[in-house]
């Protein structure tokens, strides 16, 4: 950050407009909000600002949400990353933002002709959409019909497990004069039965552990062993479908890459217009009318970091033949303020901002 940022304290102002914004791309955005001279540029800024609080007026909150960078997830899976299930239902998040915004747009008697180049540009990509909301759970796991394999594959592991308990049942019962417990337990990573050390001899298995007191040891059965070593078999079969089917999706994905991040932009644009437009509302802030004189004019201006409801507010007036500005009364009398105030407003109608006038 500059100096005049720091003396000023933008980093403040940006962080309440932070506050506002619901898309991550935008919040960087409002971070890396930088100050421009061009005129036409603000005012292009302030014609967008202007026309959201208009909409946010007529039509309530704007259903933005986005959680992710869809460019940089794009970007990895380029490189050979495979999307998560997770990550995944995060993009079809963000395809639904898209929808409801589009949705949202769809204004019958108004003409918004800023905001409108924005939202005629969106595009949702059912495609997507419904491959990931057919191959993905709400509880982020790939679904048994994703593909006919995976349904085959999890039937047999589903029968295994079932095979496995009936077994370890018919061994708890088989040694219950042995047992120095009631039941069966994991042993590293492995199904076992605790039986007395003095009877171990008699138990055809695998022994995976002993008790702090060498009084019972935990041994996995032969026929339970067999059982296990088929279903971690299964399982293997399971994660790579799982690992396909998730890396075929990946793949439509980055097909689509051009569709979804002209999209992300433009919600991330809008998330941004938003924030300013949420920040006005809670400033009291106006847009200003902007000229190339060398002169303001700005009536009941308050610091923007000051209580709005406890600041008081001053005009001040400068250019035109008025060129120099007395600020004068005692120490701790506001003139610091005062300067401050006229400062930081200047600097927000660079960065496109309303103001607290």
């Amino acid at each position: 950050m500059n100096d005049i940022e720091q003396i000023l304290e933008i980093n403040k102002i940006k962080a309440e407009i932070v506050k506002f914004s619901r898309t991550l791309i935008g919040k960087n955005k409002i971070l890396n909000l930088k100050p421009s001279s061009d005129i036409v540029f603000i005012q292009q800024k302030y014609n967008d600002l202007k026309e959201m609080i208009e909409v946010l007026k007529e039509f309530g909150e704007m259903p933005l949400r986005s959680e992710i960078d869809i460019y940089d997830l794009i970007s990895n899976a380029k490189k050979g990353v495979v999307f998560d299930e997770i990550t995944l239902n995060m993009i079809k998040s963000e395809i639904q933002s898209t929808v409801d915004v589009i949705k949202y747009s769809m204004f019958n008697e108004y003409d918004y002709k800023y905001l409108n180049n924005y939202f005629l540009n969106l595009k949702a990509d059912e495609l997507v959409y419904s491959k990931i909301n057919q191959t993905i759970t709400p509880e982020n796991t790939v679904k048994d019909s994703a593909s006919k394999d995976l349904s085959q594959i999890r039937n047999k592991i589903y029968s295994l497990n079932k095979e496995i308990h009936n077994s370890l049942g018919r061994m708890l019962n088989k040694y219950k004069d042995k047992l120095s417990g009631d039941n069966f337990v994991i042993k590293n990573g492995r199904f076992a039965i605790p039986i007395n050390t003095n009877y171990k001899a008699g138990v055809d298995g695998i022994i995976q552990d002993v008790s702090d007191s060498g009084q019972t040891t935990f041994i996995e059965p032969r026929e339970v062993l067999e059982l296990e070593n088929e279903m971690y078999v299964w399982q293997l079969k399971e994660k790579e479908e799982v690992t396909r089917i998730l890396t075929e999706i990946t793949r439509l994905i980055v097909s689509h890459e051009e569709l979804l991040i002209n999209n992300s932009n433009i919600i991330s644009e809008l998330d941004f217009i938003y924030s300013k437009a949420k920040y006005a509302e809670e400033i009291y802030g106006n847009i200003p009318y902007l000229n190339k004189d060398y002169y303001f004019k700005i009536y009941n201006a308050k610091h923007p970091l000051i209580d709005k409801d406890v600041c008081v507010g001053n005009d001040y007036m400068l250019g035109k033949g008025k060129t120099l500005m007395l600020i004068s009364g005692p120490n701790a009398g506001g003139k610091t303020i005062a300067l401050k105030t006229i400062s930081i407003i200047s600097y927000m109608v660079k960065l496109g901002l309303a103001i607290p006038v």
